[in-house]
C-alpha cells in the first residue's frame, strides 16, 4: 500500500467549494471530507508544512514563520535563504517512516529518501509549476516508495498574484483536480490519498511597513513579517503594545500570554506578534491574495481522505481535525508507533 499526501498550497475552503473539481468530489463521496480542518497560526508556508510533517505546533518545531530575528547572532533568518531542514527542531514524518519516501516541491523535506527540491519549481513560470510537479511525481513512482508528499505550490502562487476570488485561482484548483486524478490512473489500486492545504488565503489591497510605522512613532524595533503576521522584537513592550493597538490596520496584538495560548512560545518568536486586519499585508511584495493571519479564510482548510481498498476509511474520524493530526494519522495507518510525543492526535482509531 502506498500513501500520497497532496498539499494544495494556500487553498481556502470557500474557493474549493466554488471550483469545478469532479475528481475531488468523487474522492469525497467514497472517502471522508471536511472543510473545517484547522491550520496552524501563523498561517505561513514554512509553519504550516512543518506542522503537517511533525504533528507539532511552532512551539515544538521552531518554524515560527517564514523568517525570524536571530537574537543570538543578531541577523534575520529567512527560510527562503536559510535551509529550513537545518532549522526544524522536531522529527519529521520522513525521518519516522522506516521505508523509502519521496518529497516533491516540499518546503521542508528533511529525511526524505528521494527529494525533488522546491527551488526547481520556483525558477520556472508559475503557469508551468503544477504540471511539472506532476511530471516529477510520475517519474518518481517506484514500488519500494510507500509514502509520497507532493506540494502543488502553483495554487498559492496564483492566489497571491491574482487573488483567491479570481477565475485564474479557480482554474488552478481545477488543474490540480485533473492532475491528481491522473495519479490515481497511474497507481490504480492499493493506495490512500490525503489531500489538504498548509493554510488558506484572503484578499489583500494595502501593504504596511510595520517597522517604519513603529519607527515613525518613536520606537526602535525589529519587525519580521510572514505576510499578514509580524514578529515584533522590542525592549519596550508595554508602550509598543499600547501603540500597536491604536493602529487602524492592526487586528490582533499577541503578548506573551496570548503567544503561549497560540502554541507559539519559542526563542525565535517575537516579543509581540501582530496580525493585520483583512485587506492588509505586512510583507514587501505587492499581492492580491495573502495569508499568515488569523482570519477564518486563512485558518480553515480542506481535508480529504480516500482509501482505494476501503480498509481504513471506516475507522477514520474527521471530527474537528487539525493539520497537526495528519502526521500521527499516517503513522497509525502504517502501524508505526515511534517514541515521539505529538501535539496532534491520530484520526485513525482502529489500533
Amino acid at each position: 500500500m502506498r500513501l500520497f499526501l497532496f498539499i494544495l498550497d494556500g487553498c481556502p475552503t470557500t474557493e474549493l467549494k466554488v471550483a469545478n473539481t469532479p475528481f475531488f468530489d468523487e474522492l469525497s463521496e467514497g472517502g471522508k471530507i471536511t472543510l473545517e480542518c484547522e491550520a496552524v497560526f501563523p498561517t505561513a508556508t514554512y509553519t504550516g508544512h512543518s506542522s503537517i510533517i511533525t504533528g507539532t505546533y511552532p512551539d515544538q518545531h521552531g518554524m515560527v514563520g517564514n523568517q525570524f530575528w536571530d537574537r543570538q547572532n543578531k541577523c534575520i533568518r529567512n527560510f527562503d535563504y536559510f535551509d529550513p531542514n537545518e532549522n526544524i527542531m522536531a522529527p519529521t514524518l520522513f525521518e519516522l517512516l522506516p521505508f523509502p519516501t519521496c518529497s516533491i516541491c516540499e518546503p521542508v523535506s528533511k529525511g526524505a529518501s528521494v527529494i525533488v527540491k522546491k527551488k526547481i519549481f520556483d525558477e520556472m513560470p508559475l503557469e508551468k509549476q503544477n504540471q511539472s510537479i506532476f511530471n516529477h511525481l510520475e517519474s518518481s513512482l517506484a514500488p519500494d516508495i510507500r509514502f509520497y508528499m507532493v506540494n502543488f505550490q502553483g495554487v498559492d502562487g496564483f492566489g497571491e498574484r491574482m487573488g483567491p476570488k479570481s477565475s485564474n485561482y479557480l482554474e488552478v484548483l481545477e488543474e490540480c483536480d485533473k492532475l491528481i486524478s491522473k495519479v490515481k490512473d497511474k497507481v490504480k489500486s492499493e493506495f490512500i490519498f490525503i489531500i489538504s492545504a498548509d493554510h488558506g488565503m484572503t484578499t489583500v489591497h494595502t501593504n504596511i511597513n510595520l517597522e517604519k510605522e513603529l519607527g515613525d512613532g518613536g520606537f526602535k524595533v525589529k519587525c519580521l513579517a510572514s505576510h499578514r503576521t509580524c514578529h515584533v522584537y522590542s525592549d519596550d513592550l508595554g508602550e509598543v503594545e499600547k501603540y500597536l493597538r491604536t493602529l487602524p490596520f492592526v487586528d490582533k496584538v499577541l503578548n506573551s500570554a496570548e503567544i503561549k495560548r497560540a502554541h507559539l512560545t519559542h526563542e525565535r518568536t517575537g516579543d509581540l506578534v501582530v496580525c493585520a486586519k483583512t485587506g492588509f499585508e505586512f510583507g514587501d511584495e505587492i499581492l492580491n491574495g495573502s495569508h499568515g493571519g488569523a482570519t477564518q479564510a486563512e485558518l480553515k482548510v480542506p481535508l480529504i481522505i480516500f482509501d482505494s481498498e476501503n480498509r481504513v476509511i471506516e475507522d477514520i474520524s474527521i471530527h474537528s481535525p487539525r493539520l497537526i493530526d495528519i502526521c500521527p494519522t499516517i503513522l497509525e495507518i502504517f502501524q508505526i508507533k515511534p517514541m515521539v510525543q505529538f501535539q496532534g492526535k491520530s484520526l485513525y482509531k482502529k489500533y
